[in-house]
Parts: C-alpha cells; structure tokens; sequence
C-alpha cells in the first residue's frame, strides 16, 4: 500500500488530506469519491493534484476534473 496525499481546489475552497491505495489508479478513483463526499455537484469542474507521498512522484498536477 502506497501513501497519497490529495488537494481539491474548487471555487477557491482547497480540501486536502491523504488516503492510502494499492497503485495510482485506485487513488485517482478515491479522490473521485472524495468529489462527492465535500459535495461538489455533478458537472462541476475542480482542480486536482495527487501525489505519491512515499517517493514524492506527482501522480496528478492541477489537472482539471469533472465532477
């Protein structure tokens, strides 16, 4: 299990904290689930950063999701 921390930018709020996934992908699919959770509203877009905390790579820079 690796460790990642998340930052969410939407509409100027910034939500982070860090979550713990198998690989990059599962937690590109947590940090979707994290839209949902602070309530982001379908077709919204946010911006997203992701990063692998144990060798510090950036899995995701301020890319532009929709929710």
């Amino acid at each position: 299990m690796f460790k990642y921390e998340y930052k969410l930018n939407w509409a100027g709020e910034i939500y982070q904290g860090t979550l713990e996934c198998e690989n990059n992908e599962d937690s590109k699919r947590e940090v979707k689930k994290k839209l949902k959770e602070i309530g982001v509203p379908k077709g919204k877009y946010i911006f997203v950063d992701i990063i692998r905390l144990d060798d510090n790579k950036i899995i995701v820079s301020e890319e532009l999701w929709m929710a």
